[in-house]
C-alpha cells in the first residue's frame, strides 16, 4: 500500500510554503485558498453514502476502496479520494492512514472541520504515528493557531526524529512568528536528514529574505540620511548581485566598504 504521509496556506508569506513545499506524494499540489471566513463558508463538503458505495462497486471490499483511494490521492483527485476512503471506512477499515489521508484531502479542499475530525481520529487510533500530527499541524498553521501547530510538529519529530518534512513545517511557523534562529535550526535539521529535498532550501531562502528586510530596515533606521544601502532595498541589492555574478563583477559589494580606524 502506498504511504501518503508527507507534504508540507496563509497567515504570512512563510505559511504558503507549508502547503507547496512539504515533500512526498503531495509536494506538487496546488496551494489551497487562503483561510478566510468567506472561503470557509462556501466550502462544499464532499460526501458519499454507504448505499452509493455499494452501488458503485457491488461486493467490493475495504482494501479495494483503499487502493482506489490511494490512486485518486496520487493523481491529486481529492474528491475521488475522499469518496473512496469514505467507502473504505464504511467497510470497517478503521485504519489511521485512511483517516489521515482523507483528512489531508479535506484539508486541501478547505473543509477544515472534517479534516480536523479525521486527523484526531487517526491519532486516536494510533498515537504513535508521526504523520497525523504533521498534517494537523499544517491545518493549525493555516488557521493561525501557531502554538497548537508548533506543538503538533514537535510531537511529530519526537515520534520520528527523521521526519524532515515536519522539521521544515515547524521552521515555517517559527519564521512566521519572526523566530528566525529557531527556523534556521529546524531547516538545518531537515537538510541533515534529507539533503536532496528542495523544500528546506526554499524555506531557508524565504528566511534569508525576511532577515534581509529586517536588517535593511534596522540599517536605515540607524544610518538615517547617511544610509549607503545600494539601490535602496534588499530586492535591488539581490538584483545587482545577480548581475555582478553574471558578468564576474563584485562592484555591488564595494558600495558597502567603510573606513575604520
Amino acid at each position: 500500500m502506498a504511504k501518503h504521509w508527507t507534504t508540507s496556506r496563509t497567515v504570512s508569506a512563510f505559511v504558503m510554503l507549508i502547503v507547496i513545499l512539504g515533500g512526498g506524494a503531495a509536494a506538487a499540489q496546488e496551494a489551497p485558498p487562503e483561510a478566510t471566513p468567506e472561503a470557509a463558508a462556501t466550502v462544499e463538503v464532499v460526501t458519499i453514502t454507504q448505499e452509493e458505495c455499494a452501488a458503485a462497486a457491488p461486493n467490493a471490499s475495504a482494501p479495494f476502496f483503499i487502493g482506489l483511494a490511494n490512486a485518486y490521492f496520487e493523481d491529486e483527485d481529492y474528491t475521488g479520494a475522499i469518496r473512496a476512503y469514505s467507502c473504505a471506512i464504511f467497510g470497517a477499515a478503521e485504519l489511521p492512514i485512511v483517516y489521515a489521508n482523507r483528512g489531508y484531502a479535506y484539508f486541501v479542499q478547505r473543509a477544515d472541520p472534517e479534516a480536523l475530525a479525521d486527523f484526531n481520529r487517526a491519532i486516536e487510533l494510533d498515537g504513535s504515528l508521526a504523520a497525523p500530527y504533521n498534517y494537523r499541524g499544517m491545518l493549525y498553521t493555516v488557521q493561525g493557531n501557531f502554538g497548537l501547530a508548533l506543538g503538533d510538529f514537535t510531537v511529530a519529530v519526537t515520534l520520528d526524529p527523521n521526519y524532515a518534512e515536519a522539521y521544515n513545517n515547524r521552521a515555517v511557523v517559527h519564521a512566521a512568528e519572526g523566530n528566525f534562529d529557531l527556523a534556521l535550526f529546524d531547516i538545518e535539521s531537515a537538510l541533515l536528514i534529507a539533503p536532496d529535498d528542495p523544500a528546506p532550501y526554499a524555506t531557508r531562502s524565504a528566511v534569508y529574505g525576511a532577515l534581509a528586510l529586517r536588517e535593511a530596515a534596522e540599517y536605515r533606521a540607524r544610518a538615517g540620511e547617511a544610509a549607503l544601502f545600494p539601490g535602496g532595498s534588499p530586492a535591488e541589492v539581490v538584483a545587482a548581485l545577480r548581475t555582478d555574478a553574471e558578468f564576474g563583477s563584485f562592484g555591488t559589494w564595494l558600495t558597502l566598504l567603510v573606513r575604520g580606524g
